[in-house]
């Protein structure tokens, strides 16, 4: 899975830094949606903070998985120490809303 969105991301990033290259490259004159230099800087401080943030998002998500692991793992270190006892429906609820904060915070 991690693999996959390596891949993919690296591929938009790249696609994507080509098609800034070239709607620059063709100047100002023939462009469609950057017809003056301030459109042009303004368009490609946008795109690359869009890239910088998915960068940052799919690369960093195996580090940002293991913190949040050893973290899970803390807590129930601390459920087991004091002998917290659930049912198998509060159990699973738990499970549920942790799997969904996980999916969440992840986003992969």
């Amino acid at each position: 899975m991690c693999i996959y969105s390596y891949i993919l991301v690296t591929v938009l990033v790249i696609c994507t830094i080509f098609g800034l290259v070239s709607e620059i490259n063709v100047g100002v004159e023939l462009s469609v949606r950057m017809t003056s230099r301030m459109s042009q800087v303004v368009s490609t401080c946008d795109v690359l903070v869009v890239v910088a943030t998915a960068g940052a998002g799919v690369y960093g998500a195996p580090r940002r998985m293991r913190n949040m692991l050893k973290f899970m793992d803390s807590v129930a270190s601390v459920d087991n120490s004091i002998g917290a006892q659930y049912s198998i429906v509060t159990e699973r609820k738990l499970i549920a809303v942790l799997l969904a904060i996980l999916i969440f915070f992840t986003g992969t």
